[in-house]
């Protein structure tokens, strides 16, 4: 495949661009702009209106990368719309493939990469599809992979381009954060939830954001996907979002396993209290409210009786609440690889419309995946830059960060959630991460 280069100049240029931006961030308070913008850019650009309204108003950052081939190029891939930026700042759609390599058994033993394929588009097909979710930067493509390798069926990003491919086994997404979006209606019955520590979630998380010049919309985004998963935030960068939105985010890792866990119970991030759907939704753009704005309506409200967000009320997914959960770091590990992965695997295997490889070939798919890098897709590991240790937390967000850990072990460990396996599950991860931490107070995970 061949990867746009961007020259010197334009290298520049985006690099002074970022710094801008973040100063921007630092004035506004912000990540992120409202959909509207991305709505109102969207429709000058390709006319996409009806598409966008259809989705949630909410704003979101890419995180994936994919690679274009010339379309006079014959390849057995993926087509898709895909958004390029003209030299005199219009945009255009074009189309593009998206090759995407898995993995299947060879008759001797071991395994080999072949293209992947999506599925039925027949609506009468009966497919069971999942929602892959974790927080913004939690090393959902290595999960995701792992699952496309398995199956040999492909996956999508929780905001894209639309095309013609609407059907798919996997969807990943980082909803209900603010950089997440509901896209795929009805279409997945089940969310496993992949974990991160937040450590390593948030750098990763602000590594996006740079490789992507702090895009608001996603055309922006999309005209630097080739620079994803390739480099390092700048210290000086870091301390500037650190000081600015480390501590809100930290909420919002822990805020996101609760949604999730709790079915899509609604809960203030910074309080943990129950809320409302009215204040939820100011949550959900933390462009227009500030903190102390947000603390100040939570506060006022009263009797406050527990509801749940309408997508996980039955008629979108008929439960909220993961049936896996699995850890980055684990997943990573070679003596705990594929046993992770099994977790995810479990809960799929067996469901309408997908079909796993054999079971002697998955710690090959697996090896394949971490070991070798057979996908020929880059991660977190391929990034250049300072190196991680540098990444560090100020004392008061180390508290935080060890307080969170332990509320969310306490709470899942309460007897209401004995019988309930990935909350078990939950808990074990929670320990470890404390553990770690105790052990070696300048960790930061090497995968």
């Amino acid at each position: 495949m061949l990867e746009k280069k961007e020259d010197n100049s334009r290298q520049t240029d985006c690099r002074a661009n970022d710094a801008l931006n973040l100063k921007s961030a630092k004035r506004k308070d912000r990540l992120s702009k409202g959909v509207l913008k991305l709505i109102i850019v969207s429709a000058l650009c390709v006319s996409l209106s009806t598409f966008i309204s259809s989705r949630q108003l909410e704003s979101n950052v890419f995180s994936s990368s994919r690679k274009l081939l010339p379309q006079a190029q014959e390849k057995h891939g993926i087509e898709r719309n895909l958004v390029t930026v003209l030299p005199d700042g219009e945009c255009e759609w074009k189309e593009g493939i998206i090759e995407r390599k898995l993995v299947t058994a060879l008759p001797g033993g071991g395994c080999k990469w072949v293209a992947g394929k999506d599925v039925n588009q027949d609506p009468d097909f009966e497919l069971f599809s999942t929602a892959i979710v974790a927080f913004p930067g939690a090393g959902k493509r290595i999960a995701f992979l792992q699952l496309e390798a398995l199956t040999e069926l492909t996956t999508r990003d929780d905001f894209y381009p639309p095309s013609n491919i609407t059907r798919y086994a996997f969807f990943k997404t980082q909803y209900p954060h603010h950089e997440g979006i509901w896209s795929w209606g009805d279409k997945c019955s089940q969310s496993v939830y992949l974990l991160t520590n937040p450590r390593m979630a948030l750098v990763t998380y602000l590594f996006i954001l740079n490789e992507i010049h702090y895009a608001t919309d996603f055309m922006t985004a999309y005209s630097h996907l080739n620079r994803v998963f390739t480099i390092r935030t700048p210290i000086e960068d870091w301390e500037i979002w650190r000081k600015e939105r480390a501590l809100a985010e930290i909420h919002w890792w822990s805020w996101h396993i609760d949604f999730w866990m709790e079915g899509g119970l609604y809960r203030d991030i910074f309080t943990h209290e129950l809320t409302t759907p009215e204040h939820f939704r100011r949550l959900m753009d933390p462009s227009i409210y500030t903190q102390a704005e947000l603390g100040v309506w939570q506060s006022q409200l009263t009797d406050v009786q527990p509801t749940y967000d309408p997508h996980c009320n039955g008629v979108d997914m008929p439960d909220c609440s993961p049936t896996a959960i699995a850890s980055y770091e684990r997943m990573m590990d070679p003596s705990t690889g594929p046993k992770e992965v099994a977790k995810f695997t479990s809960v799929i295997e067996g469901k309408a419309g997908i079909d796993f490889v054999e079971n002697e070939v998955r710690q090959c798919a697996w090896e394949q995946i971490v070991i070798e890098k057979g996908s020929g897709r880059r991660d977190t590991r391929d990034r250049e830059g300072p190196p991680l240790r540098d990444y560090a937390f100020t004392q008061e967000q180390e508290e935080l960060i060890m307080g969170e850990l332990k509320r969310l072990r306490d709470k899942y460990s309460a007897s209401e959630w004995s019988s309930n396996t990935v909350a078990v599950d939950l808990v074990g991860y929670m320990e470890e991460y404390i553990e770690a931490y105790r052990d070696n107070p300048d960790v930061m995970y090497p995968y």
